[in-house]
């Protein structure tokens, strides 16, 4: 081992975080070395991998689901998808027919034996989230005593999961429990929520997308692989650049996709005065707010459809993947997209709810916690030497527009539960020196650190073409996004204080 976070052990190279759990949805990267290893699939890293974020890794009891198929498609490797319509739809844009066979649900086919045509196939499923879950997996070889036991794990009674996690969703954003819609990712409901609006505004004739800030990777690729025409806009604190694009091409605009606030800068635009340039034009405004999160932000009455990634803060645990996907009551698109959203979204497995619905009671109480936390650490490494930069949604550029929409504890605007920091010395002997847990995802109970550029965007950090537009764009290829967690904040702080010590000594 490593070393310990806290009372968390750090696992080597490739084990799962948290590691009390088969379903663990990080892995653990404690090098740099191991990260690039990470993105680049290198064998003596992808051999140790135990673990990973679901959409880029498959996990164990998946790829034992996958060979309990295989046999039916002789040599041609095949994959396996959430439910027969994602296969459809799948097969529909990929212009892709072949044969299928499904069980308990689940599709598999075979993959085309050209290369490029089967990562076309692989990129669409990872970019709209219809896969098979861990638990779903799990139950499947269970059912088939493929697999002898089912972990041990904290949830509500069988079948209740999802109502109550539509009802809390609910409650948090003061909606109706029939306008929230659970989808089996926050990838997934991100799609279903554009594809909902792409029908509704193509009927209007308008085909144009604007996606306004830097976003995250698969929210970038889910114009880019599913519109037919998008603008980006990166400057956010001035509308003026959306006022243009809509003068320039007023009765076009399909809709806006935004993040609030975006990953990793953690600038929020001003909500309240784009929903009324959106209104105004007829466009829809798409909100995903997993960074945000429904207990630090209010922001349903200024977009027409918020999503949030439940596999982060809501549940805290890092082992569930869901997502919800919430119209605004007031939204002119509300009554379409509701008739229009079960189509695109694939439903969670109901374990996955029912365990979701036993985290979910305590994301309030969690978020007021982290909050203190990165309050605390904001103040102290605001001040540190080694600390060349800090990004927080409270504070900077944007943070009068985050204060619109913010909720309040106590009378204090509650920041959220991430910061964002550029090191001032040595990047990759900081990151290898520090003790804290380090791999993909945020939202956990515990402190996680992300090289956020390196495995959300290496094909900027790794091209020179890349790097140049990164450094357009200002922003530092070696990001560490901090999800802050519960433990004791000094322990956070001391353990970043010797890897910065570690970084700015001669070796």
């Amino acid at each position: 081992m490593l070393g310990t976070s806290g009372n968390t052990t750090i696992p080597e190279v490739g084990g799962r975080i948290p590691g009390d759990t088969v379903h663990a949805v990080s892995v653990s990267l404690p090098h740099v070395a191991d990260v690039i290893g990470y993105e680049e699939k290198r064998s003596e890293t992808m051999s140790r991998i135990k673990s990973g974020y679901p959409r880029f890794v498959a996990h164990p009891y998946v790829t034992e689901l996958v060979s309990y198929f295989q046999p039916s498609f002789a040599e041609t490797p095949c994959v396996v998808v959430s439910s027969r319509r994602a296969a459809s739809d799948l097969f529909s844009w990929a212009n892709y027919q072949t044969k299928t066979i499904e069980e308990d649900g689940i599709v598999a086919f075979p993959l085309p034996e050209d290369e490029k045509q089967a990562s076309h196939l692989l990129s669409y499923i990872q970019h709209t989230g219809c896969l098979v879950s861990s638990r779903r997996a799990e139950r499947f070889l269970l059912d088939r005593k493929l697999l002898l036991d089912e972990q041990k794990e904290e949830r509500v009674a069988p079948g209740t999961g999802e109502a109550l996690v539509q009802k809390e969703m609910g409650r948090l954003n003061g909606l109706s429990q029939t306008d929230v819609f659970l989808s089996a990712s926050g990838m997934n409901g991100i799609y279903g929520a554009f594809r909902g609006i792409q029908e509704i505004q193509r009927a209007r004739g308008r085909d144009l997308w604007i996606q306004l800030g830097w976003l995250y990777v698969d929210n970038i690729l889910i114009l880019e692989k599913f519109s037919s025409n998008s603008i980006k806009i990166y400057e956010l604190n001035d509308l003026s650049q959306v006022q243009k694009v809509f003068q320039e091409h007023s009765g076009r605009i399909a809709g806006i996709i935004t993040e609030v606030p975006t990953n990793p800068l953690l600038q929020t635009p001003d909500l309240v005065e784009l929903y009324k340039l959106c209104q105004e034009e007829g466009c829809a405004l798409l909100a995903d707010i997993s960074v945000g999160s429904s207990v630090c932000i209010d922001a349903i009455p200024y977009c027409d459809v918020a999503v949030e990634s439940l596999t982060k803060f809501a549940s805290g645990s890092c082992d569930v993947m869901m997502g919800a996907v919430m119209v605004n009551p007031q939204s002119s698109f509300r009554s379409e997209l509701r008739n229009l959203l079960p189509e695109f979204l694939e439903a969670p497995f109901e374990a996955d709810a029912d365990r979701m619905a036993a985290r979910i009671p305590g994301y309030r109480e969690r978020m007021i916690r982290i909050g203190e936390n990165l309050n605390a650490l904001g103040r102290r490494w605001s001040e540190y030497h080694g600390v060349k930069k800090l990004y927080r949604a409270d504070q900077g550029p944007w943070a009068e527009n985050y204060r619109k929409i913010a909720r309040r504890h106590n009378g204090e605007v509650l920041p959220g539960g991430m910061i964002t920091m550029e090191v001032g010395s040595s990047m990759e002997r900081v990151y290898d020196a520090l003790q804290i847990l380090k791999g993909p995802s945020f939202g956990t109970d515990f402190t996680l650190v992300m090289l956020y550029m390196y495995l959300a965007h290496y094909d900027l950090v790794s091209t020179p073409e890349g790097r140049s537009q990164l450094k357009e764009l200002n922003m530092d290829p070696g990001l560490f996004r901090i999800s802050i967690g519960m433990e004791d904040p000094d322990s956070i702080y001391d353990a970043f204080e010797r890897a910065f010590e570690s970084g700015s000594s001669v070796t």
